[in-house]
C-alpha cells in the first residue's frame, strides 16, 4: 500500500471518528444534515510533481519553511491543493493550501484553531488522531475546534466544515461540540 492510499485510509477512517466522537454530544439532525465529502467533489486530480511554493505576502514569508516542507509531499486536497498543517500552540493548529500545480498559497480566514481546553479531543482507541480532515477528491474540509483569540468563549468550539473554491474557504456547516467538563 502506497503513501497516498494509506493516507486516505486515515483520513476517511478519522473522519468516521469525527462523527462518533461528536454524535454523543450533537442533536441527531445536526449530523443528519452535516455536508458528506461526496457533496463537493474536486476537479481533476494532479499527478506530477508539485511546482515550488511562491513565497508571497507577509504570512507566507513568515511560515516559509513548514509551507516548503509541507507543499513538497504533493497534493492531497481539492483535487490539485496540498494542506500543509502547523502547530501554533498547545492542542492548535494553523493551516494553508499549496496549489501544487502553480505554487500559490492560500490561506483561511481564520488563525489558530484551538481545541479550547475542557473538550473531549478526537480519538481513536485512546490515541489522538489528525485534526483537520479532508481529503483529495472533495474540496470540503473539516475541523473540531474554535480560532484562538481573548474573546474565545467555551460555546465557540465546534465541528466546522468548510469548502474551498475559487481559492477561497467558505463555512458551510457547523455543529456544537460537547464539553467534557461539567
Amino acid at each position: 500500500m502506497d503513501n497516498s492510499s494509506r493516507c486516505h485510509g486515515m483520513k476517511t477512517s478519522i473522519l468516521g471518528i469525527l462523527f462518533l466522537v461528536f454524535a454523543a454530544g450533537a442533536q441527531a439532525g445536526d449530523w443528519v444534515n452535516a455536508p458528506k465529502f461526496s457533496d463537493f467533489p474536486a476537479g481533476t486530480t494532479f499527478k506530477g510533481r508539485p511546482a515550488a511554493v511562491r513565497i508571497e505576502g507577509r504570512k507566507a514569508r513568515m511560515f516559509r519553511s513548514v509551507l516548503r516542507d509541507g507543499a513538497k509531499h504533493g497534493p492531497d486536497f481539492a483535487g490539485h491543493y496540498t494542506v500543509v498543517v502547523w502547530g501554533c500552540g498547545a492542542d492548535s493548529f494553523s493551516l494553508a493550501v499549496a496549489d501544487a500545480r502553480d505554487g500559490k498559497v492560500y490561506f483561511p480566514p481564520f488563525d489558530c484553531i484551538t481545541l479550547a481546553g475542557g473538550y473531549d479531543a478526537l480519538s481513536l482507541e485512546g490515541k489522538e488522531t489528525d485534526n483537520p480532515v479532508y481529503r483529495q477528491d472533495s474540496n470540503l474540509l473539516i475541523f473540531a475546534g474554535a480560532e484562538d483569540k481573548p474573546s474565545l468563549k467555551p460555546e465557540d468550539r465546534s465541528v466546522q466544515f468548510w469548502v474551498f473554491q475559487n481559492g477561497r474557504f467558505k463555512p458551510v456547516y457547523s455543529i456544537p461540540a460537547p464539553r467534557s467538563e461539567p
